[in-house]
């Protein structure tokens, strides 16, 4: 089974659980959150219409912070990455209200 099949099996299964973040900026401080939550809401799939990878092949390049050491926490080389194919997915789905699950 391919990636492609993997995805559509998933996201077929009919429920998931997605995550956002909400976020708003401060009126006098653009670069600061006056508001920030973590929102779970469900989606129900619908209709799936079609998955499998992009014609393309993609490149990325994370970089580290010493508040955020990706690249040793993932165990990444500097540098851009190959990173293979994109995938899309063609799919309708309900989604429904969401519950705050965290709020800053």
């Amino acid at each position: 089974m391919g990636m492609a099949d993997h995805i559509k099996a998933a996201i077929a299964m009919g429920d998931m659980t997605m995550a956002f973040l909400k976020q708003f900026p401060d009126a006098t401080e653009p670069r600061s959150a006056c508001y920030q939550a973590i929102v779970e809401a469900e989606a129900k799939t619908k209709t799936m219409h079609g998955s499998g990878l992009t014609n393309d092949k993609y490149e990325v390049r994370i970089t580290s912070y010493a508040s955020h050491p990706f690249l040793n926490e993932l165990g990444l080389a500097e540098g851009w990455q190959d990173v293979g194919h994109g995938i899309w997915v063609h799919f309708d789905f309900i989604q429904h209200l969401g519950d705050e699950i965290w709020r800053a």
